[in-house]
């Protein structure tokens, strides 16, 4: 058998739909309008539950998040203490009585840089 093409008919030509029929948009009912703007309320309504949870859980996440930093920050001044042949709480206390205390340079008239005296000493310095 000889390879032959069969004719198109012209029902293959015909589109499905009429030309330059379009889509008509259909106006969405009440019902669908109002559950959308449930679901926009609904969305809202969670995002001011988030700020308040945050709001609330700030306590508890602010102080756990600044450990983590004050870790990394002061990880490597601890490796130095370490290498230095300091016992590891005694390094850990030198570093945090470093934050607390003002340096000896704050409060010259004092022999001892006590935390006592340094709210004056920043009172004074700020009234004159």
């Amino acid at each position: 058998m000889p390879d032959t093409v069969t004719p198109r008919s012209d029902a293959d030509l015909v589109p499905a739909e009429p030309i330059g029929a379009e889509a008509v948009e259909v106006e969405p009912s009440r019902l669908e309008r109002l559950e959308k703007l449930r679901t926009i309320f609904l969305g809202g309504l969670l995002a001011l539950a988030l700020l308040a949870a945050s709001y609330a859980a700030a306590a508890i996440v602010l102080p756990i998040l600044l450990a983590f930093v004050l870790n990394l920050v002061f990880r490597p001044v601890l490796r130095l203490l370490l290498r230095v042949r300091l016992p590891q709480p005694l390094a850990a206390l030198i570093i945090v009585l470093s934050l607390v205390l003002p340096p000896p340079c704050c409060c010259p008239d004092r022999s001892a840089a006590g935390s006592a005296g340094f709210p004056r000493l920043c009172r004074e310095s700020s009234s004159g």
